[in-house]
């Protein structure tokens, strides 16, 4: 059986990920009606596209219901007969960042010991109006205002895909009553304690009534536009980099940076640091590095646990 929906998920399928050689997908479940959605969906075209579909499920025991949401995944996955992995998180405090990064790191984790070449996420238009608004109201720069992109590389083997990116949630609703999908719903989407709720609540309904009613459609338009402008500067960035960089050292030729406009000095600082020391890198930090360069200042800084020096050409980054 066909919908519009499916033609679209193969048209996306087709404009946006490799299926020339019949991949593997392991496809993230939490039990919304997004995820069932994306689920089927795979299902429904497993046969004539892929080599095998796994559903992965994490419970992070945040919710009193979780065992029994669980429980209902088990039950509805058993009778697919496909491939599924459950996980159940140490029960703690988490904050919304580092219960992301517990997540990806299990689901890759899993992808990468049973072979899946694709990780497939739910996340679809309307998760990234709700992002951009988020990022932009927190003074994230342009890169990080699009963060939902349709794929990225996660590993040399595995791809982080996200098929239904241009899908709106009222499209997605349509299709699990349609087919009668058992969604488990998630109560906490109500709390307007949670930011994020009372955006998707109050704020971009306002927005739709009074400003633009197509804002969904215009935003992703935007954010494809930004996108292919900050995947140039990356690349730009990696290819200066890669020219200053020391042969041996940790360091780069700071006299060559300043050259550069002041966006590439930016992005080439924030690569030099985090990727010699694996700590996220604050703006302030790359901004204080930059005016610590331009005014020749005698004082080192300091970062974390590591200390810049500048010695001729070359600013060091060095172990105290």
């Amino acid at each position: 059986m066909s919908t519009f929906l499916h033609n679209k998920f193969l048209e996306n399928l087709a404009n946006n990920f490799e299926l020339r050689h019949r991949p593997s997908v392991l496809v993230a479940v939490s039990g919304g009606q997004d995820s069932l959605c994306l689920m089927k969906l795979f299902l429904d075209i497993q046969d004539q596209f892929f080599n095998r579909i796994g559903i992965i499920h994490i419970d992070h025991q945040w919710r009193e219901d979780t065992v029994d949401n669980t429980n209902h995944l088990v039950n509805l996955i058993s009778a697919l007969k496909t491939q599924s992995y459950f996980y159940q998180i140490q029960e703690r405090k988490y904050s919304e960042h580092e219960a992301r990064e517990v997540r990806y790191q299990v689901i890759l984790e899993t992808a990468n010991r049973y072979n899946y070449s694709f990780i497939a996420t739910a996340h679809n238009s309307n998760d990234r109006l709700e992002t951009f608004l988020y990022n932009t109201l927190r003074g994230s720069n342009p890169d990080n205002l699009n963060s939902l992109i349709w794929n990225r590389a996660l590993t040399n083997k595995i791809r982080l895909v996200r098929p239904l990116i241009n899908v709106q949630r009222t499209e997605i609703s349509w299709f699990c009553r349609y087919y009668y999908l058992p969604i488990w719903s998630d109560n906490t989407n109500l709390f307007y304690s949670k930011k994020r709720n009372r955006m998707r609540q109050e704020m971009i309904p306002y927005i739709k009534l009074y400003f633009q009613p197509k804002i969904e459609e215009q935003i992703s338009n935007f954010l494809d536009k930004i996108n292919s402008d900050s995947d140039y500067l990356k690349q730009n960035t990696i290819k200066l980099y890669l020219q200053i960089k020391h042969p041996y050292l940790v360091a780069i030729n700071y006299h060559k940076l300043l050259e550069q406009h002041r966006s590439i000095q930016e992005r080439v600082v924030q690569i030099f640091l985090e990727h010699n020391t694996h700590v996220h890198c604050e703006d302030t930090v790359i901004l204080g590095i930059i005016e610590f360069l331009e005014h020749k200042l005698n004082n080192n800084v300091l970062y974390e646990s590591f200390q810049i020096k500048v010695n001729k050409n070359w600013i060091y980054l060095c172990h105290i």
